[in-house]
């Protein structure tokens, strides 16, 4: 508790300090492209230390990230749901956190943790997938609004970038590994487990779902089940979940892959509850899970259940 303490008073006394954003004439205004297309913000870019810094908000999610801003240490969570990675930053701090599957992007600009510094929550330490990258400049306010560094954060995604100065552009360009679109995109490119499995010449190896890994047989057939995800607007501690992959086993029940993100403020686990409803709306099973969430960090899951063969729909049970 000590070290998450101190790391809120620096963090508030840094707050105090609210930096003025110049003047910038039309001429000098820097644009942001990402894989050619002109990225729009609701302020405009800062050149701070020969860094450019623009609104953490609308570069996250152009890069595909959900956001949550942590009122507790004046910081920011951004999961990535496509490669399951998340990045944890916090204003006036020159280090980011980053957990998840996408932790092989940039592998030249991260650090293993060190486990000593006290002013590092005690949740990212307990992460063991976390990497620290250390940043040019940290995140800070200009005229109460937060900014981040677009290379710092473009680079942790995978992402790289340029900066055109004649123009006065940050060029941001996705890395082919990443692509998931038709065409030439690479084979590991290839999340769905649902698409891994269809049948066809690819290798075995490519196959990351355990459960198809060992089926004899050819590719198992795909179901639909229906989710509403309305109830995870007034849900803090479980978001995103999705099944990845739904077939039947030998009788007749369905096996679900699915993931999900937990949030917790501090420490400790996280159990959730999902309702199997038929076609009448009745309940027809259940399952319970519980996951360890890192400390004010939406921390990925992934899982698989077996429920009934009636199943039509699953629905989330409030606490």
């Amino acid at each position: 508790m000590k070290a998450k303490k101190l790391l809120s008073l620096v963090l508030a006394a840094g707050m105090t300090l609210s930096i003025a954003a110049p003047a910038v004439n039309a001429d000098d205004e820097i644009k942001v492209l990402l894989d050619g297309k002109e990225l729009t913000f609701d302020v405009l870019p800062q050149l701070i230390n020969d860094r450019t810094l623009v609104p953490f908000r609308g570069i996250f999610e152009a890069l595909g990230y959900e956001v949550d801003w942590i009122d507790a240490y004046e910081g920011i969570v951004a999961l990535n749901k496509t490669n399951n990675t998340s990045i944890n930053m916090a204003i006036g701090r020159n280090t980011a956190f980053l957990l998840g599957e996408g932790i092989h992007a940039n592998p030249d600009a991260k650090n293993e943790i060190d486990k000593n510094d006290p002013s590092i929550p005690q949740g990212v330490i307990e992460g063991s997938e976390y990497y620290q990258v250390d940043l040019d400049v940290p995140p800070q306010l200009i005229d109460d609004r937060t900014f981040v560094p677009v290379r710092a954060v473009s680079e942790m995604s995978g992402y790289k970038v340029d900066w055109e100065e004649s123009i006065n552009t940050v060029v941001i360009t996705s890395p082919a590994d990443i692509m998931t679109g038709p065409g030439p995109a690479l084979p590991e490119a290839t999340t769905n487990p649902a698409t891994q499995t269809a049948p066809g010449p690819v290798k075995p190896a490519e196959t990351t779902n355990p459960a198809t890994q060992t089926a004899p047989g050819p590719a198992e057939q795909q179901y639909t089940l229906e989710y509403d995800s309305s109830r995870e607007l007034l849900e803090s501690e479980m978001k995103n979940f999705e099944m990845t992959s739904i077939t039947k086993d030998a009788d007749g029940k369905y096996v679900i892959d699915y993931k999900l993100t937990t949030f917790l403020e501090g420490k400790g686990d996280v159990t959730v509850t999902f309702n199997c409803l038929d076609a009448s709306g009745k309940v027809v099973d259940t399952w319970t899970r519980t996951y360890h969430s890192v400390d004010y960090t939406r921390t990925p899951q992934k899982d698989t259940v077996t429920v009934s063969g009636d199943t039509v729909k699953i629905e989330y049970v409030m606490k």
